[in-house]
């Protein structure tokens, strides 16, 4: 999936966040580590094969690995929820949703999968459903930084900025160095027209991580908003240094360097 960005143009909460939590690389709730396992033959061994799998990006291996574990234990509520991470990482969100359901059914408080399956409703835009889920990960896991982030992101793609901001600050409040979330709050700013709140944030993002392209290209969108032609285009330069395929920055230059002509 291709990233997608702030609309330097016309703002419109569906870009950084979207990939943030639905592309290739979508972060998942209390990631653990596991063991190789063994040839198989027993329920676990299978789960952590799976586990392995996963974390290496073999999805198809790691479903295989999670079905023989469901077929020797039913019950096994971390068996679905491997499964279903592994389709939500292959965007099979219904398969998804199907798997982190029944991993609830068997074990109620599972609160890694409360916020899956509101990552699986998010990416299949169902925010309303996201939400839901986002706050019971909250209920069980009330320190978690990440559920506040995922929080905020839902309430940000229903446009209600409010309240998406008041999440992604206890986010910071709970992980001060957290880019991602300096990075959700900036663009959340500047989709409600607070570019200098904007500008700050995405700031504080590229110091936490100096190397991160898509903060370069949401402070040039910011500064472009203000008219600091100058700044957006250093910006946007800077991010195709760190990225030099991205079509969408290389496309912000050429518009923001035609502007800046007849400014």
């Amino acid at each position: 999936m291709s990233k997608t960005k702030q609309n330097c143009l016309l703002p419109a909460f569906c870009t950084i966040l979207f990939y943030i939590l639905c592309s290739g690389i979508v972060s998942v709730i209390f990631l653990h580590s596991v063991g190789q396992g063994g040839e198989g033959g027993d329920a676990s061994s299978y789960l952590a094969k799976g586990n392995a799998y996963l974390d290496h990006g073999k999805l198809d291996l790691a479903i295989s690995e999670f079905q023989k574990a469901v077929q020797l234990k039913p019950d096994d509520a971390k068996a679905h929820l491997g499964m279903g991470r592994a389709y939500l990482r292959k965007n099979q969100y219904d398969l998804a949703i199907e798997q982190f359901k029944e991993a609830l059914r068997l074990k109620p408080d599972f609160a890694e999968a409360y916020g899956n399956l509101g990552n699986a409703y998010y990416c299949t835009g169902q925010y309303a459903e996201a939400i839901n889920q986002y706050k019971k990960t909250i209920e069980l896991k009330p320190d978690y930084a990440k559920a506040y982030l995922d929080l905020g992101t839902a309430y940000g793609q229903k446009g209600q900025y409010d309240q998406a901001i008041e999440q992604i600050k206890r986010a910071v409040e709970l992980k001060p160095d957290y880019a991602k979330a300096h990075l959700t709050l900036g663009w959340v700013y500047g989709s409600d027209g607070q570019y200098d709140l904007a500008i700050e944030q995405f700031e504080k993002a590229l110091r936490l991580e100096p190397g991160n392209a898509m903060a370069y290209y949401n402070l040039a969108c910011a500064y472009s908003q203000k008219g600091r032609y100058d700044e957006a285009i250093k910006n946007v330069k800077r991010s195709l240094e760190l990225d030099p395929e991205d079509k969408e920055a290389r496309d912000l230059l050429t518009r923001l360097e035609k502007r800046k002509k007849l400014w």
